[in-house]
């Protein structure tokens, strides 16, 4: 039966991957297998969490940061060149 499920999450992951990069052809194949399998090892609280909260909009903690500024709210902007976020 284990064996039957690995073979059933194996054709289910081909699939999805497949799809994504249809849906996103400039992203690399393995970014795509990568995120595929950071969210499956996430459970469905953890991933509604990153969605509601806008958690993928916050630089990571691996985002090398070239300015970080108060704004007039004085709330922290942190910019990474390309985009900024205030949190």
């Amino acid at each position: 039966m284990a064996m039957e499920d690995e073979k059933v999450k194996k054709v289910r992951r081909d699939l999805e991957i497949k799809a994504a990069i249809r849906d996103f052809p400039k992203v690399p194949k393995l970014y795509v297998e990568w995120m595929w399998d950071v969210v499956d090892s996430m459970s469905k609280e953890e991933q509604d969490e990153i969605i509601q909260k806008g958690l993928w909009e916050v630089p990571g903690k691996f985002t090398p940061m070239k300015e970080t500024v108060e704004n007039k709210n004085n709330d922290i902007c942190y910019s990474n060149g390309s985009h900024c976020k205030c949190v």
